[in-house]
């Protein structure tokens, strides 16, 4: 009797030891997918980031402190904007259209926007709260007519330019009497 219970204990304990050691295998390479996903990302972050090109003299590291400011004034003006002619935005940063849409897409694909370019030539810049409240009427609606959808996106999706709301929201009620950061009246 004893001999089947420590069998059975046995049994129990190399099953265990198996199971600890597939998890541990599963959690390995998570963690190398992980790694080489935020690599792979890195790459491609410096790839764009060499796309913009500093005309002006000057030390190498200013220029390339310049390029990031660059990026992050991209970045910005789509957020802010929300919908934007691309023609505007190759305008603003002195670029070529063509190249307006491969940057706008490597952000993309980044991770540092998200949005759609439509046939007219513009950037509908999306958020990603957005994204999701869009995903979840169609998961509880089930199947919908596109007609049905994009009324309801247009609901879903605000549209309306958020000039200095993005970076300076903060600031703005830290300033403003009664703003974020005054005491509450009472």
């Amino acid at each position: 009797m004893r001999e089947k219970e420590s069998e059975k204990d046995a049994k129990r304990r190399s099953k265990e030891a198996e199971r600890e050691a597939k998890a541990l295998a599963r959690e390995e390479k998570a963690r190398q997918e992980a790694e080489a996903l935020a690599k792979a990302k890195q790459e491609e972050y410096d790839k764009w980031k060499d796309m913009f090109s500093v005309d002006e003299a000057g030390e190498e590291a200013e220029g390339a402190v310049e390029e990031e400011e660059m990026l992050e004034r991209f970045i910005t003006y789509m957020k802010e904007h929300k919908v934007t002619v691309l023609e505007e935005i190759a305008a603003e940063f002195k670029l070529r259209v063509q190249d307006v849409i491969q940057r706008v897409q490597a952000l993309e694909r980044m991770g540092h926007v998200t949005g759609v370019i439509d046939d007219r030539g513009k950037f509908i810049y999306i958020t990603t709260a957005e994204m999701e409240a869009v995903a979840k009427y169609v998961q509880r609606k089930g199947r919908v007519r596109i007609s049905t959808l994009a009324m309801e996106s247009n609901k879903l999706i605000d549209l309306q330019p958020k000039r200095k709301e993005i970076s300076t929201a903060e600031d703005d009620d830290s300033e403003k009497p009664g703003g974020a950061a005054a005491a509450p009246a009472g």
